[in-house]
């Protein structure tokens, strides 16, 4: 099992301003004051909760600050969204594919399986389909997933809650799941997945086309991602507006941070770890490398940070 983690890195806004403002949102975490950055280590803001990219969006509009929202979910894939004021600038996903390979069970998490054989809730396929119903799954609360069914005129069969993930369940023989997808990440400001059965495989199936044969992903704001290569090489990361983070954080190593965010246009590999990724991006925009492998789950009250760092409650 890898790292899953998630955290708003907030530049612009003193601690106590984010503070204030996590407290009227009644959230519950760690915040971290690093030099000009502030890491919100919020329950909202775990990778398993799925609400970085929201509640960073609404941290950067409140404190008319810059947000930069990260998430890597089980080492494989980082996810970043960037704000300014409120406005995104850019939604990053470092492997579109990812979601295929996970979707098919390969690997070895199979030994990490509960012992009634289902797959932890928590994990990012929590995902029920039954018969040939095909289903959206939505990283943001159900209300505000219902709210937004409403406001686009989606008929769906259901919504199941799921934690903090929305599982909504599209009639038989409904082929448009990928656009019902990108609709819903993008009135929720979150991230979203389709998939259905394929009668062959008796399968989940992620999918950005009718046939529910290659993986989708939706990012608020995103189109919908290019399929993966032929031979098995992971898909070209989506987003990742180079000039976007230049403007955000100024005085940063641009080369670096394109480097980080489209290694393979820059002649190199890829990180086996999203969490190294991770890491050189941040180490290129100047910001808190607190940010890099922490998120809610990960902090204990009691826990002694790097460089004399002080957690403070939220």
């Amino acid at each position: 099992m890898g790292a899953w983690y998630g955290n708003v890195t907030v530049r612009g806004a003193g601690i106590d301003a984010v503070h204030a403002a996590l407290r009227t949102r009644g959230e519950t975490g760690w915040l971290v004051e690093d030099g000009p950055d502030v890491v919100v280590l919020a329950r909202r803001a775990d990778a398993e909760s799925g609400g970085p990219a929201q509640l960073g969006q609404e941290l950067s509009a409140e404190l008319r600050a810059v947000a930069l929202s990260a998430a890597v979910l089980d080492s494989d894939v980082l996810l970043l969204w960037l704000h300014v004021d409120g406005e995104e600038r850019d939604a990053y996903v470092s492997a579109p594919d990812i979601l295929d390979a996970l979707g098919d069970g390969d690997g070895d998490d199979d030994e990490e399986e509960d012992d009634d054989g289902d797959d932890d809730e928590g994990s990012l396929l929590t995902f029920v389909a039954l018969g040939s119903t095909a289903g959206v799954v939505v990283f943001s609360q159900p209300a505000a997933v219902v709210q937004a069914l409403a406001a686009l005129g989606v008929e769906a069969v259901g919504v199941e809650e799921h934690g903090v993930q929305a599982i909504v369940r599209v009639a038989p023989g409904e082929h448009d799941g990928p656009r019902i997808a990108r609709q819903l990440a993008a009135a929720t400001g979150s991230f979203a997945t389709a998939g259905g059965m394929r009668p062959d495989q008796g399968i989940v199936a992620f999918a950005a086309a009718e046939e529910l044969a290659v993986p989708a992903f939706a990012a608020a704001g995103d189109d919908a991602p290019a399929a993966a290569a032929d031979d098995g090489a992971s898909a070209r990361p989506t987003g990742g507006d180079v000039a976007a983070y230049v403007a955000a954080f100024p005085g940063v190593d641009a080369a670096g941070v394109a480097a980080a965010l489209h290694p393979q246009a820059h002649g190199t590999e890829a990180p086996l770890f999203a969490e190294e990724a991770h890491a050189q991006l941040v180490a290129a925009l100047g910001a808190s490398d607190v940010a890099v492998s922490l998120g809610f789950a990960y902090v204990e009250p009691d826990d002694e940070l790097q460089r004399g760092l002080v957690l403070r409650a939220i």
